[in-house]
């Protein structure tokens, strides 16, 4: 689903993704994003892994930037727009996740499968759609 600013959900969408290695360490990404509503949105991203291994960079069709993956399949990336705008992203790999814990009315935390025991937030926006991933009524 796609979400307005108001955290509702406007339309649905597909994602049509195509991902190649273009050496030992960088792979490219092409595709396209089309909403319910028939527009389209095109995707590049070219994602190189640092020589030390531990971060990466990012050239996409939305900016430039970085990111690390800090373990227990939990990513961080940033991505500069150079206008003002930037894109944070945090991913979870859902089989990395151990339980979700809820405190108190609206808050709720994702919790990893790491021995620190990881603790992500998770907006109340996005709270349906991962428990319907996770198969949580």
């Amino acid at each position: 689903m796609v979400f307005g600013k108001d955290g509702r959900e406007t339309t649905g969408f597909a994602i049509e993704l195509r991902r190649t290695a273009v050496d030992e360490r960088s792979t490219e990404t092409k595709g396209t994003v089309v909403l319910g509503n028939g527009s389209t949105i095109p995707v590049y991203q070219r994602m190189t892994a640092s020589d030390q291994g531990v971060g990466f960079r990012l050239d996409t069709n939305r900016g430039k930037g970085g990111g690390y993956c800090l373990g227990a399949g939990l990513c961080e990336s940033y991505e500069d727009a150079g206008n003002g705008q930037a894109f944070a992203t945090t991913l979870i790999n859902v089989s990395s996740l151990r339980e979700l814990v809820g405190e108190g009315d609206r808050r709720y935390f994702a919790v990893l499968n790491d021995p620190e025991s990881t603790r992500v937030p998770v907006s109340c926006d996005r709270l349906a759609i991962l428990k319907a991933m996770l198969g949580i009524a």
